[in-house]
């Protein structure tokens, strides 16, 4: 049992790591239920009435993840007769800025407050790492190579870009046409993954994805994309686009990644931490964030909200500039929070402005066949007036990285009245 205290009030962590998130497939077959406590964990709460219960769990921004742990949530209060109030982060931008997030609300009692919380990248580095794979390398394993000695001497470029995209989610597809069209992959560094849902091969067999696969209405996955999977999501595609999008599609899996031996993305041991060597041969990363939807779902998850995860770190911890192509200020966001700077005086940052990724993804390509045009000697050139930048991003990354869990100052802004927060509106059994 894991408690914390911060002046006067005092919670009882409740930790759900890669399990939840790989199990949550199986919950609507009955094969999954969250544990929030055993027998000693419910005598504590009867005990200590004002002990809050604090859900330290590290999904993505989407109700999906959340809906095992409201849904069991309430049953498990009530059949302990329980009355402590529960505390779950939210990783994202705030409720101010999601449209369209109201329904939602209603459906969450009032005894549950969300807490704003960026903590995802410290999450999927230092949790998901240890219980995803065996595979993957540790930030311990690597942490030599995080530093920029190792990153910003003896350059030689291979490539000028790098860009790993995991899940085919639309913008990322639409990414890719960019740089079909443009003729960018040859000077990249890329992955490009064909299937949606991810197997966690690990935790799933083939015989259960089917199942659930099956559940969802899908007697197989071939050629499905993000739209099939998340209709509830309202995709503003055109049948236009979302044909060209199918064609894209048919294309992949493809990715030239050198010192890559594994088929699968989300199994290579670089999966969420880079690989220094790598990012030693390349000039830029190009970040295609989970959420970077705007413009083509009218959604008040996918379309609005910002979500920071490893991808971020990746740039920042091997001293390379990057494009981050997320939902709208995403940059913004991410230099309030992470202090990282950016690169507004050697390319066009307006991506991180406009209204739709299609806009956003236009302005990075440019951007990318300016770089395209320039020498290796002038990309080092760069580097070095940039250095500054680099090297400050790369100590931020690092600290946060190497400090304590970040949800305990996240915690502490939210007691001292500093954080953004909100309750649910009604009491009622949610979902």
């Amino acid at each position: 049992m894991e408690t914390w205290k911060y002046k006067e009030q005092e919670f009882l962590i409740v930790r759900f790591t890669i399990d939840h998130y790989t199990n949550i497939n199986v919950f609507d077959l009955g094969m999954y239920t969250p544990f929030f406590g055993d027998d000693k964990v419910v005598e504590y709460l009867h005990k200590n009435p004002l002990c809050k219960i604090l859900i330290l769990e590290e999904a993505e921004v989407d109700e999906f993840f959340r809906r095992p742990l409201l849904t069991e949530l309430e049953p498990w209060r009530k059949k302990y007769n329980l009355s402590n109030e529960v505390v779950i982060f939210y990783q994202g931008t705030g409720q101010d800025y999601w449209y369209g997030w109201e329904s939602y609300l209603m459906r969450v009692p009032r005894y549950i407050t969300y807490v704003q919380s960026h903590t995802a990248p410290y999450n999927l580095i230092h949790n998901w790492i240890k219980t995803y794979s065996q595979a993957h390398f540790t930030y311990e394993d690597l942490e030599k190579d995080f530093v920029p000695e190792y990153s910003l001497n003896n350059l030689d470029f291979k490539r000028k870009f790098i860009v790993m995209a995991g899940k085919p989610r639309v913008p990322r597809l639409m990414m890719f046409g960019s740089l079909l069209d443009n003729d960018l992959l040859k000077d990249s560094y890329y992955n490009f993954g064909r299937e949606y849902i991810k197997r966690f091969k690990e935790y799933m067999s083939k015989d259960l994805a089917d199942k659930v696969l099956k559940h969802h209405g899908f007697e197989n996955y071939s050629g499905r994309l993000e739209i099939d999977f998340i209709p509830s999501r309202r995709p503003t595609l055109s049948r236009k686009e979302e044909n060209y999008l199918r064609d894209l599609h048919r294309m992949l899996p493809l990715k030239d990644i050198p010192y890559d031996e594994n088929d699968d993305y989300y199994y290579n041991p670089y999966f969420i931490l880079p690989d220094p060597a790598l990012y030693k041969d390349i000039f830029c990363d190009i970040v295609l964030e989970t959420f970077n939807h705007r413009g083509t779902y009218d959604d008040g998850v996918y379309g609005y909200s910002n979500f920071f995860t490893e991808k971020i770190m990746k740039p920042t911890l091997t001293c390379r500039p990057f494009m981050a192509l997320g939902n709208k200020s995403y940059m913004k966001d991410m230099r309030k929070k992470f202090e990282f700077q950016t690169f507004s005086d050697y390319w066009d940052e307006s991506y991180d402005d406009v209204d739709d990724c299609r806009k956003a993804i236009k302005i990075i390509t440019d951007n990318m066949k300016y770089i395209n045009s320039l020498s290796n000697d002038k990309l080092t050139d760069m580097i070095s007036n940039m250095k500054d930048i680099l090297i400050h991003n790369n100590i931020k990354a690092r600290n946060y990285l190497e400090g304590e869990e970040p949800w305990i100052d996240v915690m502490k802004n939210w007691i001292d009245k500093k954080g953004k927060a909100w309750r649910g509106r009604q009491v009622i059994s949610p979902i």
